[in-house]
């Protein structure tokens, strides 16, 4: 299977016009100078201040740093007199997307009104790169995210005028080699390293006109996923009845360096809901976690899921660890 070609990219700089009081204290640059460990200790601080640990590892950040050619982004940092990286922001949208994402990261301990002014700063930056790539298009949708909890990054946002759109859930359980309430069931055959093509048809059934889901034709679909962290061709599965493709998972390394296998997608076909097939492919999460001595199954979910998801995976043994808001802003460029 090829993959996308990953290297730091060009990008287009957009004005980023600093209070007069922060011009004398604060420098903007390029992301392209800025390494992964310098950007992730910036991330750990920001989660950490508010979730007490870091959930995000370093291939989180490389994989927004080292973008595909497919994806068009803009990025810049800030930096303080000393050199130290204090805010970095970066706004994106994938090829075959609709929606575009933009985020604005700011250091904790930067003092309110000094995090605020910068962080409006990267906001009106950001968006009017949107406006730009988006021209001619109508109204477009910019989405962003924060930790729940971020009193600051909230207020960041809200003044950026964002809103408040849905809360998704981290959730986290231990692996076990036969995990308790994960049964087998007769006639469903599950293949790990499935064809992809199959996995998009299962996944773009399941997902069609949910929450979220931006439907891609198959050529950027696969080349988003080729692109993101942890990608291995060998974790795509597939749960067939009577010879029918009926529910699919994408299963990711992401997260291997705190000693998890991550559910990235889980879906189920429409036409083959309630019958434990979401179950059965957990199961199979368990079973490849735990073969490489792996300690935890990871997956995000949306919390106001109508097919009550949650509580799916509350049954399989899964915990709320964290969660974060999604906001959103309408355009018109």
């Amino acid at each position: 299977m090829a993959r996308v070609r990953r290297e730091p990219q060009t990008r287009t700089m957009v004005p980023l016009q600093l209070d007069a009081s922060l011009a004398s204290e604060f420098s903007v640059g390029p992301a392209a100078d800025v390494g992964v460990d310098e950007a992730f200790a910036l991330v750990e601080a920001e989660l950490t201040a508010t979730f007490g640990f870091c959930p995000a590892t370093t291939e989180d950040i490389r994989s927004y740093l080292q973008l595909p050619a497919t994806t068009r982004s803009d990025q810049l940092v800030v930096r303080d007199r000393t050199g130290r990286l204090v805010q970095w922001c970066y706004a994106l949208r994938d090829s075959g997307a609709t929606m575009f994402f933009a985020r604005v990261r700011t250091h904790p301990d930067l003092p309110g009104r000094v995090g605020d002014l910068l962080a409006g700063a990267g906001y009106d930056a950001l968006l009017g790169w949107v406006r730009d790539e988006a021209a001619g298009e109508g109204q477009v949708v910019v989405q962003s995210m924060m930790a729940r909890g971020d009193l600051a990054a909230e207020r960041r946002l809200r003044a950026a005028g964002f809103v408040h759109e849905r809360t998704l859930w981290e959730m986290v359980a231990p692996v076990a080699a036969v995990p308790d309430g994960l049964r087998e069931h007769e006639g469903v055959i599950v293949t790990a390293g499935a064809d992809p093509a199959l996995v998009h048809r299962v996944l773009d059934d399941a997902f069609a006109g949910e929450w979220g889901y931006e439907q891609m034709g198959y050529a950027d679909w696969m080349a988003f996923h080729e692109s993101l962290p942890g990608h291995d061709p060998d974790l795509w599965v597939l749960a067939e009845v009577d010879g029918v493709p009926a529910s699919a998972m994408i299963l990711s390394r992401r997260n291997a360096e705190h000693g998890g296998l991550h559910v990235l997608e889980l879906a189920t076909s429409r036409s083959h809901r309630r019958r434990g097939l979401a179950s059965v492919l957990l199961r199979h999460a368990h079973h490849v976690a735990a073969g490489e001595g792996l300690t935890t199954l990871t997956l995000m979910v949306d919390g106001d899921n109508p097919h009550d998801a949650p509580a799916l995976y509350r049954r399989a043994g899964f915990e709320v660890r964290t969660a974060s808001y999604v906001f959103t802003r309408t355009l018109t460029a």
